[in-house]
């Protein structure tokens, strides 16, 4: 298998959860190895001084290509950002701190189609709290106003992350959502496989319905044009459709009543 994907865990103040997050991914880590595909794994640290020291030591205690960063708080976007640019690889993965790999992912999966689709983006499930969490099918991935693509179980490509310029940096919360409209606004293709890939505990700021609301309300309006151009692509697409097969009709019966 000859392809690379790099991990971006961006962690704050949360040494449990990047340990965490750091366990269950060293089997993905381990198994890359054994099968040829180029894994790295970028630790992305805002902690105070005394937890970025704890943190540092458990990544350096990593086995595998795990690398720490340390980088002044300054928002989660520009987190992800500064680990995307570190990244030279063909895939990113975020995966945040205390995010989880589940026990038991599915490898030949998660490294084969990377090296067969010509998607841009592929999409995982994953388990929460109440259970198994599905993926919503391919027809459904427009529009994504509500935020419900699990980016910690999803791999885009890094050229895509580099021409869509990564998340926006004024965005605290809805940095993903927004990402996707763009995304997947412009036709991005997208494999969606309802195998769980993480499994997440739920209660961050993003589960915060009436907390995100001035920012998902905010990604609507940034994004009003392509969102309205692409709201009557569809109808203006099924009624071109109706009038040519309209058309059709009527040629077929005439055809068939010249004969």
């Amino acid at each position: 298998m000859n392809t690379s994907i790099d991990i971006v865990s961006v962690t704050r103040n949360d040494l449990d959860g990047i340990k965490r997050t750091l366990a269950s991914a060293r089997s993905v880590r381990v198994a890359a190895a054994k099968c040829g595909v180029t894994m790295r794994q970028f630790v992305v640290d805002g902690s105070g001084p005394e937890i970025s020291k704890d943190v540092r030591r458990c990544v350096e205690g990593e086995p595998g290509d795990v690398s720490y960063h340390h980088l002044p708080p300054n928002g989660i976007s520009a987190a992800f950002n500064f680990g995307i640019r570190q990244s030279q690889a063909d895939w990113i993965w975020i995966l945040n701190g205390g995010d989880e790999v589940v026990p038991d992912p599915p490898i030949a999966t998660l490294f084969e189609i990377p090296t067969r689709t010509a998607s841009e983006v592929i999409i995982f499930s994953g388990t929460g709290p109440g259970g198994r969490v599905h993926t919503r099918p391919l027809a459904m991935l427009w529009p994504p106003v509500y935020c419900w693509i699990m980016h910690n179980a999803t791999l885009v490509r890094r050229d895509l992350m580099n021409e869509f310029g990564g998340y926006r940096e004024d965005y605290k919360i809805a940095m993903d959502a927004e990402l996707w409209i763009r995304v997947f606004g412009y036709y991005k293709q997208a494999d969606v496989i309802d195998i769980p890939l993480i499994h997440f505990e739920g209660g961050g700021v993003s589960d915060d319905v009436l907390g995100r609301a001035p920012e998902s309300k905010r990604m609507l309006w940034d994004n009003k044009r392509l969102l309205y151009s692409r709201l009557f692509d569809y109808p203006k697409i099924c009624w071109e459709a109706w009038r040519t097969y309209c058309r059709n009709e009527k040629a077929l019966r005439k055809r068939e009543r010249s004969k």
